[in-house]
């Protein structure tokens, strides 16, 4: 379970859980289920089982939604809002600033939206499902089952050098934005670890087997953007942790799988060798993908559109952008819904990061997992993955459910002997020193406290 302050209520151990949560905790996990040759190509383009099986997902946690009080994850709402709308009008206006035959562009870029837009208010909705304390803490299973699924599903479908037309229609549409989300997801739950916030033994197992799963099918996969993603938020917990226990031993471990992986995967020794080996005589050391290139192309393309933009995922055709993109998920942004969708985008990461070192997320003991996991998804991001509507996209708002749930007001209280102690309004952990210490309740807020949240949030 995960500790907010002081140990969880007595009351909240034995809170048993509803149907309706059981069924929306372990429906979760499905969402990360590769296509299983379900679903497939259409007209419009390939879709995932998660196009599927998220409506479904959005109907059962809506039924268990928590809507009384001011959570963190209401102050990222409106930010959402705004870049929804913006992206919404500069992709209408491509009938008028385009000249294309049919409105097949448009289409294209308003189920995109829409995808955002449905993914989105799951991950939303799912931070509002997490009622108390017992529910966050089967959320860390559900949360490490879908790990389970994405590491497995990635070992037995993923490895792009022996893909086949079957195992193409098996697999995940694009393995290399999954292995980021495998990263996003092992990189959070290696935090919950490190922080030895997960008290229950069977969950810290499930967390342990969720890693393996994931390290071995990223790297099965053969998904560089998510090695590095995943390097990066390993690398910040091993920073913020500094020279404790859990540190030292990912630290000394790594060397060491990494040579295993070498010696025993094909698949991974092919790709690190393809990586540093110099492909072309004029090229440097290691093989970046093309990355600089496209990124220096790619601020030449927004000058000719650094307002409107061309579009919501609105590319090839006149746009003169390339169809698969700059390989740049921020610079992207510019790109597609000018200046003003570019900065919301930033602005809604930069929440993202203040929200994970609010006062609630340090007392809950989730801002250095939830920070790495966004450290992760940037790098990700930058190395060429795209967080549009997808399952993606998903995975940093699920990760970042447990710290959106919580209340966003601090107030201060004092017990008998008039100490005061900071505390945060509807946690349980308020309400037990209240019982134990009879303690009367201070309004104003500490100004330490104040200072604090005026920083953060």
């Amino acid at each position: 379970m995960i500790r907010f302050g002081a140990q969880m209520r007595r009351s909240d151990r034995r809170r048993k859980l509803s149907f309706g949560q059981i069924a929306w905790l372990y429906y979760f996990p499905l969402l990360f289920l590769p296509r299983l040759g379900l679903v497939g190509r259409t007209q419009f383009g390939v879709l995932e089982l998660s196009d599927l099986l998220i409506c479904p997902y959005l109907i059962l946690v809506a039924l268990q939604v928590r809507w009384r009080g001011r959570t963190l994850g209401s102050q990222l709402v409106p930010l959402m809002l705004l870049f929804f709308g913006w992206a919404l009008v500069v992709t209408l206006l491509i009938t008028v600033r385009y000249r294309y035959n049919d409105s097949l562009h448009l289409f294209l870029s308003l189920l995109k939206l829409v995808k955002f837009a449905v993914y989105g208010l799951a991950g939303m909705l799912t931070a509002k499902a997490l009622r108390n304390d017992r529910v966050r803490r089967e959320f860390i299973r559900s949360l490490a089952l879908a790990g389970i699924v994405t590491g497995i599903g990635l070992f037995f479908v993923g490895q792009k050098s022996a893909i086949t037309e079957e195992t193409r229609a098996l697999g995940y549409k694009a393995s290399n934005a999954i292995s980021v989300m495998a990263a996003i997801l092992g990189s959070y739950l290696c935090g919950l670890l490190c922080r030895r916030k997960v008290e229950s033994r069977w969950s810290r197992c499930l967390i342990l087997i969720a890693m393996a799963s994931l390290v071995v099918g990223s790297a099965v996969s053969e998904g560089r953007g998510g090695w590095v993603a995943g390097i990066a938020g390993v690398g910040y917990l091993c920073y913020r942790g500094g020279l404790r226990k859990q540190s030292l031993l990912i630290i000394a471990a790594s060397p060491v799988f990494f040579l295993l992986l070498y010696t025993f995967s094909p698949g991974f020794q092919q790709r690190m060798q393809f990586t540093f080996s110099q492909v072309e005589p004029s090229s440097g050391p290691v093989d970046d993908g093309g990355r600089p290139e496209n990124f220096a192309k790619g601020i030449e393309q927004f000058q000719s559109s650094p307002i409107l933009g061309t579009g919501f995922f609105h590319r090839a055709g006149e746009t003169g952008l390339y169809p698969n993109g700059s390989h740049n998920f921020f610079l992207q942004m510019f790109l597609e819904t000018g200046t003003p969708g570019g900065l919301l985008m930033l602005a809604i990461w930069c929440r993202l990061w203040g929200l994970a070192g609010s006062v609630s997320a340090k007392r809950a003991g989730l801002d250095i997992p939830a920070r790495a996991a966004l450290i992760a998804a940037m790098v990700g991001g930058m190395s060429g993955e795209y967080f549009y509507g997808s399952i993606s996209m998903f995975s940093l708002l699920a990760v970042y459910a447990a710290c959106n749930s919580l209340p966003a007001r601090v107030f201060a209280i004092r017990d008998k002997e008039g100490r005061r102690r900071q505390m945060v309004e509807g946690l349980p952990a308020g309400e037990a020193l209240k019982e134990r210490w009879a303690l009367s309740e201070d309004r104003a807020i500490l100004p330490e406290a104040e200072a604090r949240i005026g920083s953060t949030l």
